[in-house]
């Protein structure tokens, strides 16, 4: 199947028809991720705030250690 001028030109069109659908145009909110239905309206404010109070409630934590066993497959320049 070849694509005609007439055909993309088509495409194109339901393509731009597309952003003048309610909700997804400019200037519209984004939808609230699943995850953070709770935080709804913290999320119309501020989505970052909203996933940072999503995460201090759900508990969970992250650590990072760097220790001296982490150096080993560093390499170091020498001069000789």
């Amino acid at each position: 199947m070849t694509l005609t001028r007439r055909d993309s030109l088509k495409l194109a069109g339901l393509g731009a028809g597309a952003l003048l659908l309610p909700g997804r145009g400019v200037g519209t909110a984004p939808a609230v991720p699943r995850y953070l239905q709770e935080h709804a309206s913290a999320y119309a404010r501020d989505p970052r705030q909203a996933a940072r109070a999503w995460f201090a409630h759900a508990r969970y934590g992250l650590f990072l250690h760097y220790g001296v066993y982490s150096l080993g497959g560093r390499t170091t320049a020498t001069s000789s």
